[in-house]
């Protein structure tokens, strides 16, 4: 039997949610086009589809159904050289039944309707899509669905074909399971640490959990220990946001697994403007209280002024007496540290604060785009 939590789950949006789906919309008018300029198609593959729709009055549109529905932008368009489709899995009959009447209007000419778990139809889905680039959704309800033998095969896929991920990584559902570790006398414990095994291609996940650490420091270094894992296996970069509720509790954290920095950074401005317009809804409901975690809970003026001289250091000192570098190499290298802190104008204006300082020519006498040749000296 389901429990409540996971029936009611799609009856209303959970506020959350909001700016996952907020993550992933942005994103994919980011990864499509980019890819669809040397891919003539281009695959969303949403592992844990669910009904498609959040049951609100009107309905919301799940991932299935924003991915779907710009899709169909595309296309309508006819102007793009490039076509997305869609591939949903859901293993729930229920879920499923929904999912198709929610997808009805772009089968089959957009989307393609998979029953069974991710897991299940794996071969399915990477027969389908082929060598097309394609930016995976992993969005399991708690962690089931991502154990590592997934991950292994989309990691073999990624060394001959365009692969990007995007997962939800449940650290509170996956500490709650781990607490089992040390319930010796309890039968259920030995299948809730087999899962969490099959999860982590290493034992040190029990470690943390043994260590006596705080709740909120087991759940970062669950985290860690599984994105580091992630980067071995792909050989990626690997950035995460943390989802938030409007109050500032974190509920789970979104992993980006990117082929090529340019990704990284793609995803980094992404995540500055979605958090942006998080903070701007946490003002509005008039939390109060929070703790500071980020450049962003600081006034915004304050916080872009430091902001864009911190960042002129660190290009400065990460570039001085290399060889003459572009601009958009710049800002690729730099997302991997400034990940979800600083977008193309915080970079420019960096630059051109090293120009007017005299630390940096470029060869061009105005301006500042991608192909920018800079020089430092």
């Amino acid at each position: 039997m389901q429990s409540k939590a996971t029936s009611d789950f799609f009856d209303a949006l959970r506020e959350w949610s909001r700016w996952k789906h907020e993550v992933l919309r942005k994103y994919l008018y980011k990864f499509v086009p980019i890819l669809g300029s040397r891919h003539p198609t281009v695959y969303f593959v949403d592992g844990f589809a669910g009904r498609g729709m959040y049951g609100d009055n009107p309905p919301v549109p799940g991932s299935p159904l924003v991915a779907a529905q710009y899709a169909a932008e595309i296309a309508s368009a006819g102007t793009r050289p490039f076509r997305l489709k869609c591939v949903n899995v859901e293993a729930r009959a229920d879920y499923f039944a929904d999912l198709c009447q929610a997808a009805a209007e772009y089968v089959p000419a957009i989307a393609l309707n998979l029953r069974g778990t991710f897991q299940q139809r794996l071969d399915d889905v990477l027969q389908i899509v082929g060598s097309a680039p394609t930016l995976f959704f992993l969005d399991p309800f708690g962690y089931k669905g991502i154990e590592w033998s997934v991950m292994r095969r989309l990691a073999g896929r990624s060394s001959t074909s365009k692969t990007e991920l995007i997962i939800n990584f449940n650290a509170n559902e996956i500490d709650q399971a781990a607490g089992w570790l040390d319930s010796h006398d309890q039968p259920l414990a030995p299948a809730f640490i087999a899962n969490l095994d099959n999860l982590m291609p290493t034992s040190d996940w029990r470690s943390i959990v043994l260590a006596g650490h705080p709740k909120s420091i087991r759940e970062e270094l669950l985290t860690d220990l599984y994105s580091r894992q992630l980067e071995q296996e792909f050989g990626w970069t690997v950035r995460r946001y943390l989802i938030q509720t409007i109050d500032g509790r974190g509920k789970y954290f979104l992993l980006h697994v990117a082929q090529n920095t340019r990704g990284t950074r793609e995803m980094s401005e992404v995540v500055n403007r979605v958090h942006s317009t998080y903070l701007t809804a946490k003002e509005q409901a008039n939390t109060t209280g929070l703790k500071q975690t980020s450049l962003f809970d600081v006034p915004a003026d304050v916080a872009r002024s430091r902001l864009i001289v911190d960042l002129a250091e660190d290009i400065y000192a990460m570039f001085h007496g290399g060889f003459p570098v572009s601009f958009g190499t710049v800002q690729n290298q730099m997302a991997l540290k400034w990940f979800g802190q600083a977008v193309g104008k915080d970079y420019r204006e960096a630059c051109k604060r090293l120009v007017k300082e005299g630390r940096i020519d470029r060869d061009r006498p105005e301006g500042i785009t991608d192909k920018t040749v800079l020089v430092f000296r």
